[in-house]
């Protein structure tokens, strides 16, 4: 008995910590390219839907290794049809496997006041250490971010969009596993 817990409690103790909050460089806000949204104006026409393309700007550093630094790369991502409450998974843009991840978008409230709540999860393993990271961050539409109608339609079908240019968004750093500090450098 002994024997075994002297063994578990090594072996958690060997394990990676996994730190929920991890200090890591500054990064440059997700910055959203495209924002449009659609609202019909007729009972039983289409629920309001949002568009949305989303930039991750920032190379993420993972470890050194003998050919260079081994990154997590920019990447954008296309949210063509948010609905309301429901978590949707974006289209990566460009080369998916790249990107080592993608986006998700969940819409709540309705179109003239709302929230999009992203979150970003990249995943790559390097010399056999796995790293993910997860990012959480969200955006508000109303009168006071500058979102309005472009234009409706005579039957009351509206499209809008943001005023004064396209918003950023703040990310915060939700989960991590593995580290630079935990990686060895594979010569």
């Amino acid at each position: 008995m002994l024997f075994t817990t002297l063994l578990l409690t090594g072996l958690a103790s060997a394990a990676p910590a996994l730190n929920a909050r991890q200090t890591t460089p500054e990064l440059a806000p997700w910055e959203i390219t495209v924002a449009n949204g659609y609202q019909g104006g007729r009972p039983n026409s289409s629920p309001p839907t949002l568009g949305i393309t989303i930039k991750q700007p920032n190379s993420i550093r993972l470890q050194t290794t003998s050919t260079g630094d081994a990154v997590l790369p920019p990447f954008e991502a296309r949210c063509p049809s948010l609905l309301g409450g429901t978590e949707t998974l974006c289209i990566t843009v460009g080369d998916a496997a790249a990107a080592y991840g993608n986006f998700t978008a969940t819409l709540s409230g309705n179109m003239v006041d709302f929230t999009v709540k992203f979150k970003e999860t990249r995943e790559e393993t390097v010399y056999q250490q796995k790293y993910v990271r997860v990012y959480e961050g969200e955006q508000v539409f109303n009168q006071e971010t500058g979102w309005r109608v472009k234009i409706c339609s005579a039957g009351g079908a509206c499209l809008y969009e943001f005023r004064d240019g396209l918003p950023k968004v703040k990310q915060v750093l939700t989960e991590s596993v593995g580290s630079c500090e935990e990686a060895t450098t594979a010569q």
